[in-house]
């Protein structure tokens, strides 16, 4: 049964949740901050401090100003979890009529929050809308022109391993870029609203723009392996001192290495990712078949793991023992005969002398680069750098939040809970995300 919504009554709730984020963290420069005493409900900030590292982008340079406070008054809340313990704020960013005043509270807040917290996107509404851009993850984006006057400047951050480049509303993809004034799609495509496209690690792709205080990052889950700082690295090049940093933050294949989380080894997990970042191009449509596992018809680009999961989806075993080097050397030389192997959104093709070279360079590094729950040390140091001035946003369609919450801030009463279109949530992400707050902590 889902829990009712409600208009938030600071009489009553007197947003107990909120309060205990102020507590935690402080009522310092760039913390929430509330009148407590006369029972206000509107989150102010101070100024907050510079932040250090140059920009490679061409955008405007400014000075610190502070923030005007954030009614949360009319905000929707939900209570989950054992005995209604977690208190989630609802935000309606798919609705037409409420999106534009739903969007500006929600980017309200995101202005003036510090440290880590979690925004659980609504995956049924992409699912049902065939996983275009339009229905994706929300992401607020403001013309520097129309930055007010007097305000703090702020920079967006997303990182996603699924951010898909091609930039328009109806593409498939994962970013609902959306202008803050309009509530308009913002398309990010290469040479529009001012974006261009830069380079990081060995396969990060990012996208600036001129025009809209957006980087958008294709992250990439072996680069946030290899280099140790590799998100605060990019950060510091795409944004300006005395900017706030808002930091929206994919979780699996962005900084949790998913397989490792299911308990495969090293060695497994390594070449079970590398399979997912890499692509196959059929030359034309062709049958293909492994081991005792039926053919199946491939008439079109996917990545090498979908290919395996079509495959052994009758078989669980065939999956679970697959991910063997001497097994995923024998499947690369029998697939290249049908199809162009590429590096993601690599225009050149892999052969498996280059499949070879990289895992063997890769396993030797990977181990160094995660914790046992196979989340990348880069989001640690990223996180420790930051969250005392700044917003990381963990956003996630899926449960996988709260454990690298756990991780980051042990103290989860420090962190706020925001949801998008709780109510269109499918009823399985309903109680998976319930029950994972039943879990200990």
């Amino acid at each position: 049964m889902r829990p009712e919504f409600q208009a938030s009554n600071p009489k009553e709730l007197n947003f107990s949740f909120c309060l205990s984020v102020i507590i935690g963290i402080g009522t310092g420069s760039g913390t929430f901050a509330t009148n407590q005493g006369s029972g206000s409900s509107q989150l102010a900030t101070g100024t907050l401090a510079a932040a250090n590292g140059a920009s490679s982008s061409q955008s405007p340079d400014w000075s610190n100003i502070a923030l005007p406070p954030v009614d949360l008054q009319s905000a929707s809340t939900l209570r989950v979890g054992p005995s209604g313990s977690v208190l989630l704020y609802n935000f309606d960013l798919h609705g037409e009529e409420a999106r534009q005043a739903q969007l500006q509270a929600y980017c309200g807040i995101c202005r003036q929050a510090t440290g880590v917290h979690v925004t659980t996107s609504c995956f049924s509404v992409w699912r049902k809308n065939k996983k275009i851009n339009g229905f994706g993850k929300v992401i607020p984006a403001t013309l520097f022109s129309q930055l007010p006057p007097g305000q703090t400047p702020v920079r967006v951050f997303f990182f996603d391993d699924n951010l898909d480049l091609h930039g328009g509303e109806s593409d498939a993809g994962i970013c609902n870029l959306r202008d803050t004034h309009t509530s308009q799609f913002v398309d990010f495509a290469v040479g529009r609203n001012g974006f261009t496209k830069g380079r990081a690690g060995r396969h990060t792709s990012i996208l600036h723009s001129t025009e809209y205080n957006s980087v958008l990052v294709k992250a990439n889950i072996l680069d946030a392996i290899e280099d140790n700082d590799y998100f605060h690295r990019i950060i510091q090049a795409y944004s300006k001192p005395g900017e706030k940093l808002i930091v929206f933050m994919d979780v699996n294949s962005t900084i949790v290495c998913n397989d490792s989380v299911q308990s495969k080894d090293l060695s497994a997990s390594l070449l079970s990712t590398m399979f997912e970042l890499m692509v196959l191009v059929p030359r034309s449509a062709f049958d293909f078949g492994w081991a005792a596992c039926p053919p199946v018809n491939v008439t079109k680009r996917c990545s090498l793991k979908s290919l395996v999961k079509d495959l052994t989806i009758n078989d669980h075993r065939a999956y679970n023992t697959f991910f063997s080097e001497a097994n995923c050397q024998t499947f690369l030389n029998d697939l290249i005969k049908h199809a162009d192997v590429r590096w993601g959104d690599a225009d050149e093709s892999m052969t498996p002398s280059d499949f070879v070279a990289m895992y063997t360079e890769y396993l030797q590094t990977v181990s160094q680069g995660i914790d046992a729950s196979g989340t990348a040390q880069s989001w640690f140091r990223c996180a420790r750098a930051m969250q005392a001035e700044h917003l990381l946003m963990l956003n996630s369609f899926g449960v996988d939040t709260r454990k690298v919450v756990l991780a980051t801030q042990p103290d989860e009463t420090k962190v706020l809970q925001l949801c998008v279109n709780y109510e269109l949530w499918d009823k399985r992400d309903v109680d998976k995300f319930g029950d994972q707050f039943s879990e200990p902590a």
